[in-house]
């Protein structure tokens, strides 16, 4: 979307096996690159049984990143759901290291 903006997107599919349903899980993310090692980053998601497609939990989420060294990513999240059944208030934190980078 520009230099400093860009859009993602996430579909993924869980085999649960047994008696379970499997599950599928996509969402959208907007990133902004507020300054050099810091980065905005909002994320709407849904999931639900492959089953039941009218029965999914949609939430949002939005945060930082902070790009503390070449390899290493910072995080930190919050956010609720917008229906279905989930947590009214959710956080995360998160690192990312990335072997080898900056070589």
């Amino acid at each position: 979307m520009g230099e400093r903006a860009g859009l993602h997107c996430n579909l993924g599919y869980t085999w649960i096996g047994g008696l379970d349903k499997d599950a599928v899980h996509y969402g959208l993310a907007l990133d902004y690159q507020l300054a050099d090692p810091i980065q905005w980053v909002g994320e709407v998601y849904a999931g639900n049984e492959v089953t039941d497609i009218h029965d999914a939990v949609v939430a949002w989420t939005t945060g930082f990143r902070w790009l503390a060294t070449d390899a290493l990513t910072l995080e930190v999240a919050a956010g609720t759901k917008l229906r279905g059944d989930a947590p009214d208030i959710t956080w995360t934190t998160g690192m990312t290291y990335a072997f080898g980078a900056g070589r």
